[in-house]
Order: C-alpha cells, then structure tokens, then sequence
C-alpha cells in the first residue's frame, strides 16, 4: 500500500526510520525470492507454483511468508553442498 502525498507512514517524517522501513521490505522480497527459487529447484517447478507452495505453508505452519521463506532457507545450511 503507498500513502497518498501529504500523508505519512508509521515512520513519520523521519527520513531514517522511512530508509530502515524500505531496507527491511527489501530484505524480506529477497528474502521470499530466494525461497521460491529453492522450492523451484527442490520441486522442479516453476515460480508460481513455488510462491503458491511458500504461502501454503506459511498458512499451515501459522507465520508469514518471510519466516517460512527463513525456514526454507535456513533448510539449506543442514545440507552438504553440491559442487557441480
């Protein structure tokens, strides 16, 4: 959702606080892309299908996208690494 011009966000007219909402938007898109790109691989499909499977289990699981997109990943580090 994008304010209207004149309005403010949570962040006020701070130019800081409005830098830091922006970075941990960012950091969580990144975040959510990165976790679809792992489910395309692990499921061998594409990214819909994978964006539609990362919010299913945020759902079941009862926690956002982000954090199930942080436990995707976080998967990741249990594995040994596959050097092609």
């Amino acid at each position: 959702m994008s304010a209207g011009p004149g309005s403010t966000g949570p962040e006020g007219d701070d130019p800081a606080a409005a830098w830091e909402v922006v970075r941990a938007r960012l950091a969580r898109h990144a975040l959510v892309e990165q976790a679809v790109g792992v489910l395309m691989e692990q499921d061998g499909c594409g990214p819909r299908k994978a964006l539609r499977r990362l919010v299913d289990d945020a759902t079941d699981l009862d926690v956002t996208v982000p954090e199930a997109a942080r436990r995707v990943i976080a998967r990741l580090d249990d594995r040994p690494v596959r050097w092609s």
